[in-house]
């Protein structure tokens, strides 16, 4: 044993010190492996650490950036059309210049102690003021107190000849952001980017590209730092705002009453779309300050919705300043969109405007599988471009689950027909809807007034099959709104559906735009990954319940098959982990379960009828409900359902027993009349489904190891030290297996299989042998009984060149490292 004893050594090291090196140089090293080097941490298979999803290793790119500036949590964007220059109160206050577009992040230095750092105390960001100072073309304004105004409204800057600028503090995740920008705004709310124009006597100049809702720089702006260090941090910003210098109608309605009107062009940029056309679509919106309106009305904000039309006109380029004689070519379809126009009052004496860009309508996909949608209406988009194709005039796009499409379509309606995209592994194959096309408004006179039924047939219905009352395919619902779709399961239930009447309140910017939802309300998950499910009459579930309870020996030795009944499709998705089955409407619906099996002549074996509202909200476990063969026997199966969202739940079906391999070696598994499960170390897999009346026996192998043990009942919950027998028949140690609840919603009960512990006996390989102390751990005590610590400090004298001194301990050297003052006690 090694003592060492370690006297008391204090150090004052200041917050700053501390979250430069903890967190700027690691998270930097994180970040620039992940950038530089995308495979360096990752193999064929994604392990390593970092996952092989490109999706998921974005993310945590743009989540390692936005740590990078949490010793930076202020910054500035700059909206105005022009360069500004500011400066932060504090030490280092020398002017910073921020470029049109940019997002710089900047911080406060605290305040001055006795080295040549600043003092770091806790809470003490409260009490000393922040201040910015900002220079724009020679004027200066100064914002106070910076903390104070979050969340403030906006306020009002003038500067010379009559241009005006607006500035508000915002949070924006961890950083206080203090937005600088011109009187007219301008937000991208659609997958589309847009080439922004205003006309300037006979021409249109282009003042930039409004980048898209979702676009990649916008998802990694913040890992797109052109630099990352404290002196210049600043990044692409995702605002945009029209240049204040070509919004000279604003300053005459400010400053002489006269209210003019600014034209606005637009122009979307189709080129990563899969358009149909080529063409370049020119549209225009007229705005006006409307300040005389605001000031006499008692409302300090006023909004309106304006359609814009995109055409195809001569003489535009995407991306180029325009003529103002533009002749419209009708030979192509228009490009429909929406203007959400939100004016503000501002010191009572200047209006803001907020222009937010919007489709006519969006089809968002809520079912918990992909769908293919097809129209034969132009312009529709969905964000990966990759996803969306045209088939001669009809357009076909896949939506993943909670995707959306973004309609910009002419005229009052559109028309669509969907069917499931995903992978059939089971089951009855699904077509299109049944019906044909579906007509859904786009005219705001006009809305869904309730659900819309919809059915997805099964394959071998499509020629006509004679209906029955049973399930011809798997339902679905087209619904119009967020409050109908929050209420689609009760509406569903009830069968009434209340349309909410129109308060007369202000407009509604969620209510202009269609939202539309494809969705269902229940779906089951199968845990065993040998189920389907199919529907029942309730005469005939009634009647199978009724001779279940009498215990009918006819009825046992009688199938119950339904005729024209068949199961539905069972799907494998990359988002679920079991295969997924869309389940019809809980009210008045009976299923069972379907198993195929050999033990039976018609090749399948099913359950009791039961009811999807039967199955109890729960996590799994012993909260399951157990279900029936239609018998009456136990089936070794259970359910339980989980509440997704306000409309719609999963039905989960689980076997009864799962077993968890926690010893570092595979384990093969036997139970009697069954076949042997092989289990590697770290996996868990389900025990075979079977009716268990007299519980579980089951024996462990320990395939590298050339050992096992008997038959245990492990049907009990609790732990057991199991004797791991080798071969020959001597005993080479023990093994403990606990059966405990399972938490994680995967079965009733899960069966854990420890580690192995070995007797004295047991004969090591010759790698083994060697390693003398392979299990063991050694503990170290060091005592120190003095600790010496020398600084060095450059001298540098007129006569002589730059020498280095050793310093005592005894010399106050904190005000060198900016630590503050370190006592003279810190070397012993």
């Amino acid at each position: 044993v090694v003592d060492l004893e370690s006297f008391p050594c204090r150090l004052s090291l200041s917050d700053q010190f501390l979250m430069s090196v903890a967190s700027s140089k690691q998270l930097w090293k994180i970040y620039s492996q992940l950038v530089e080097e995308p495979n360096s941490h990752i193999d064929n298979t994604g392990t390593g650490g970092m996952p092989a999803d490109p999706t998921l290793r974005r993310s945590i790119v743009s989540s390692v950036a936005r740590n990078l500036v949490t010793s930076l949590p202020y910054a500035i964007d700059n909206q105005t059309g022009l360069d500004i220059t500011f400066t932060v109160s504090g030490l280092a206050n020398r002017p910073r210049v921020c470029s049109h577009g940019d997002l710089h992040y900047f911080r406060f230095d605290p305040p001055r102690t006795n080295g040549c750092g600043g003092k770091r105390q806790y809470g003490q960001d409260v009490s000393f003021q922040k201040s910015v100072k900002v220079e724009v073309s020679g004027e200066t304004f100064d914002i106070t107190d910076i903390d104070h105004r979050l969340d403030d409204s906006w306020q009002s800057h003038e500067l010379g000849g009559n241009a005006v600028l607006f500035t508000r503090v915002k949070k924006f995740g961890k950083t206080t952001l203090l937005h600088v920008t011109s009187c007219v705004q301008i937000k991208n709310s659609t997958a589309i980017p847009f080439h922004i124009s205003i006309q300037n006597g006979d021409y249109f100049q282009n003042v930039g590209l409004c980048k898209s809702r979702k676009s990649k720089e916008g998802k990694e702006r913040m890992a797109q730092a052109t630099s990352i260090d404290s002196n210049n941090p600043h990044v692409p910003s995702s605002s945009f705002s029209l240049p204040a210098s070509l919004l000279g109608a604003f300053s005459d309605a400010y400053y002489s009453e006269k209210e003019t009107s600014t034209v606005i062009g637009i122009i979307p940029d189709l080129t990563n779309t899969q358009s149909r056309s080529s063409e370049t679509l020119f549209g225009s919106l007229s705005i006006r300050p409307c300040l005389q309106q605001l000031k006499s009305s008692s409302r300090t904000k006023a909004s309106a919705i304006f359609d814009i039309i995109c055409r195809n006109v001569m003489g535009v380029q995407s991306g180029t300043n325009a003529a103002s004689s533009l002749q419209p070519n009708k030979s192509s379809d228009p490009f429909v969109l929406q203007a959400f126009v939100t004016h503000t009052l501002v010191d009572q004496k200047f209006t803001s405007m907020c222009i937010e860009l919007l489709p006519r309508a969006v089809l968002q996909n809520k079912l918990p599988i992909k769908v293919q949608i097809r129209t034969p209406m132009p312009h529709i988009y969905i964000e990966d471009a990759d996803n969306s194709a045209t088939a001669g005039d009809i357009a076909v796009v896949i939506l993943d689950q909670d995707d959306r499409l973004e309609i910009f379509t002419p005229g009052p309606s559109i028309a669509v027909i969907a069917k499931p995209a995903e992978s059939l592994v089971g089951g009855t194959g699904l077509s299109w809807m049944s019906g044909g096309w579906i007509d859904l408004p786009l005219v705001s006179e006009f809305q869904l007034p309730e659900p819309l039924g919809c059915l997805f047939p099964f394959v071998s219905n499509q020629q006509g099959q004679q209906r029955s009352a049973v399930a011809l395919g798997s339902e679905c619902f087209i619904v119009e709104g967020f409050d109908m779709l929050k209420n689609l399961s009760a509406m569903c239930s009830t069968q009434k559906f209340q349309k909410e009447e129109s308060n007369g309140g202000p407009l509604d910017k969620r209510k202009t735009v269609h939202a539309f939802f494809i969705t269902t309300c229940n779906y089951a998950l199968d845990h065993t990954g040998d189920l389907l499910f199919q529907q029942v009459t309730e005469t005939e579930a009634k009647r199978q319940r009724n001779s279940i309870t009498r215990a009918s020996h006819a009825l046992r030795r009688t199938s119950n098959a339904v005729p024209n009944s068949k199961p539905f499709g069972a799907f494998a998705t990359e988002k679920h982990q079991h295969r997924l089955s869309l389940l019809p409407n809980a009210q008045n619906s009976f299923l069972q379960l379907v198993k195929l099996t050999m033990d039976h002549a018609e090749g399948m074996q099913r359950s009791a009828p039961f009811q999807i509202e039967e199955a109890p909200l729960s996590s799994g476990g012993l909260d399951s409900l157990p279900v029936l063969w239609e018998t009456g026997d136990p089936s070794g199966y259970f359910a339980y359902r989980k509440l997704i969202n306000e409309h719609q739940c999963e039905v989960h079906f689980i076997p009864e027993f799962y077993i968890y391999n926690g010893n570092s070696t595979t384990v093969l598994i036997y139970e009697a009349n069954h076949p042997e499960i092989i289990v590697e170390s770290g996996k868990a897999v389900p025990l075979r489904v079977a009716s268990r009346p007299d519980g579980v026996q089951l024996a462990f192998t320990f395939i590298e190891n050339g050992c096992s043990t008997a038959f245990l009942s492990v049907n009990d919950l609790g732990m057991i030290v199991a004797i791991v027998k080798s071969r020959e028949g001597y005993s080479v140690g023990s093994v403990a297996i606990q059966t405990a609840i399972d938490t994680i919603g995967n079965a009733c009960l899960v069966i854990k299989i420890g580690e192995m512990k070995f007797g004295t006996q047991v004969l090591h390989s010759e790698g083994n042998r060697s390693n003398l102390l392979r299990n063991d751990f050694i503990r170290y005590r060091v005592r120190w009984t003095a600790l010496s610590i020398t600084l060095n400090k450059k001298i540098v004298t007129s006569d002589e060149p730059a020498t280095t001194q050793a310093m005592s301990p005894n010399v106050p050297t904190g005000d060198l490292l900016g630590f503050g003052n370190i006592p003279t006690d810190a070397a012993t």
